[in-house]
């Protein structure tokens, strides 16, 4: 397992980096800050956000951008949002009105007003602006 330092550093979307899922159940030292940050698995591509640390347990966000969850046929989208801004417009081209998690560029989950304009375009409006990632289901 490999942890990132956010400060000073580049900012990165996950807060840890796991060869494996065992690794990523290994986590040791989690507290109740850490609820919500990333993992990224790296023998299958994955990002895992960390739901609690006693005992740890995780949720899948999602594989890499627009590829299939192995026997569900669902297509996920990732957009990189590196510009921080109040709303983000973002082009999925999934022909639905997907889920949308947020992930700010300090690796923390956050949320804002999801506003869906077609099947292939959604806006999130923030009260604030901000950088980092969105996933959309």
């Amino acid at each position: 397992m490999t942890t990132r330092q956010l400060r000073g550093a580049p900012r990165r979307l996950e807060a840890w980096i796991f060869s494996n899922a065992v690794s990523r159940a290994g986590l040791v030292g989690a507290t109740i800050d850490d609820v919500g940050k990333i993992g990224y698995q790296e023998d299958d591509n994955t990002y895992w956000r960390l739901a609690d640390y006693a005992p740890v347990s995780w949720l899948r966000v999602g594989p890499d951008p627009a590829e299939p969850i192995e026997g569900t046929g669902d297509k996920y989208y990732r957009h990189v949002q590196s510009s921080p801004n109040t709303v983000w417009v973002i082009v999925h081209n999934l022909e639905k009105l997907p889920s949308v998690s947020i992930i700010d560029s300090a690796g923390n989950m956050t949320f804002g007003q999801v506003d869906y304009l077609d099947g292939t375009t959604l806006t999130v409006t923030f009260s604030a602006a901000i950088g980092g990632e969105a996933y959309l289901n």
